[in-house]
């Protein structure tokens, strides 16, 4: 995902996708989680990070899925633990 702002560079955001089973819906799942978070007052990167932590779960299922609020905050908690990590590096 790259996310354009008007004061700073473009940013791109890799994929945190681990198994692909099929991507039916993933895009309206992406759009729905960015939209919201931008709505809520979300900066467009924690907006665009959790949109692709959504997608990413999606992608995992197969057929069309619906996320459940207790998957998306592990997951974004697992994003969360492992940005820390990385940064502590």
């Amino acid at each position: 995902m790259l996310v354009d702002s008007e004061s700073k560079q473009p940013t791109y955001f890799d994929t945190i996708a681990l198994d692909v089973y099929d991507v039916s819906g993933a895009g309206d799942t992406v759009t729905a989680i960015l939209t919201a978070a931008l709505a809520a007052g979300a900066a467009p990167a924690t907006a665009a990070d959790l949109a692709n932590v959504g997608g990413g779960i999606v992608v995992a299922e197969v057929g069309t899925a619906a996320i459940q609020v207790d998957k998306l905050k592990d997951e974004i908690q697992l994003l969360s633990d492992l940005k820390q990590c990385l940064a502590s590096k």
